[in-house]
């Protein structure tokens, strides 16, 4: 198809941002679809952005209200809330001072609590990871100091995201800006993610430094329902990377929901007579402004007479001849 004078003008402008980061990578929170990478599977140290994880295993295997007398081993500078051993904190609390300030106390009060210990905690980590197919990361450590054969990728962190985000108590930390514990110890946390205040729509999740990750920024930012996750790692420019990521994300894609649902969409021959198929599902994808005049369907049925799931068949929607997004077909009936 010729490209129209309007969609030559939206190809030009689809530029993909320049940023300094060693590793970046720009994810749709819904779909799970990148729409930007930057050396998104390369291993490297990930600071604080841990403590996603941390997090994530601590509302999954522990109660809000639970609470958590901190260990013999609890201060680990440079970055803490101030933990004694002998204090405590209910883990809602701890989470705050996790995420928020990122007490790196609090992630080892957390991990013993949960875990029982360091080792088994990490080991709950590399099991968390391995189900969420974080297949560039292994961890050492609750609160990502720079440890050997403590690794992650922009990739696999945007994903730890995206899984995280999807909890309401996490979503809602990691958007807060301040908290307070009241007496008869008081703590004030304070978020260190500036992009709160300085990106629209911004609303998440987790910054991070050490002398071997750099800086590194896992951002979260939400525009008419639509979420977008960026990650940048080892960053001269921490929050104009990730602002340009976002910026990017929202303003040269666009989204479309593929619903062919409960549409009769064809014949095929089955069992001597002719049967009609139909989707029981929908598909969302992204994609720059310019390509949805390319975006293409094809009908096709299945090889096998006999699929496990039931299907036979699907519609396949490509984009210059590489296959975006798929939904299946089943009999009818009738």
């Amino acid at each position: 198809m010729p490209a129209t004078v309007r969609t030559l003008k939206l190809m030009r402008t689809d530029r993909p941002p320049q940023v300094t980061a060693a590793a970046a990578v720009v994810m749709d929170a819904a779909s799970g679809q990148v729409v930007y990478e930057k050396n998104s599977h390369a291993h490297r140290a990930n600071a604080s952005t841990t403590k996603m994880m941390t997090a994530l295993l601590a509302l999954e295997n522990a109660k809000l209200d639970d609470v958590v007398t901190a260990g013999p081993d609890v201060k680990v500078e440079p970055t803490i809330i101030g933990l004694d051993p002998g204090d405590q904190l209910t883990v809602e609390q701890l989470l705050y001072g996790l995420l928020l300030p990122s007490g790196n106390d609090a992630a080892i009060a957390l991990a013993e609590y949960v875990g029982g210990s360091i080792p088994r905690f990490a080991a709950m980590m590399n099991a968390k990871a391995a189900q969420l197919g974080m297949k560039d990361s292994h961890f050492v450590t609750p609160n990502g100091l720079d440890a050997e054969g403590h690794y992650s990728s922009a990739y696999d962190l945007a994903l730890l995201a995206r899984a995280a985000m999807q909890n309401p108590v996490f979503e809602k930390i990691v958007a807060t800006k301040e908290y307070r514990v009241t007496g008869p110890v008081k703590w004030v946390f304070k978020n260190n993610n500036r992009m709160l205040d300085s990106y629209p729509g911004a609303d998440g999740i987790k910054t991070g430094y050490t002398d071997n990750a750099g800086r590194c920024l896992v951002s979260s930012a939400t525009r008419k329902g639509r979420r977008a996750i960026a990650v940048v790692l080892d960053s001269v420019d921490l929050w104009g990377d990730s602002s340009a990521l976002l910026d990017y994300f929202f303003a040269s894609y666009s989204w479309e929901t593929l619903r062919v649902a409960d549409v009769p969409l064809g014949d095929y021959g089955r069992n001597g007579g002719l049967r009609r198929t139909v989707a029981r599902s929908e598909a969302e994808i992204a994609f720059p402004i310019w390509q949805r005049t390319y975006l293409r369907w094809f009908f096709s049925m299945s090889s096998s007479s006999s699929r496990e799931d039931g299907a036979v068949g699907a519609v396949s929607y490509y984009l210059f001849g590489k296959k975006v997004a798929e939904i299946e077909l089943y009999d009818a009936g009738g």
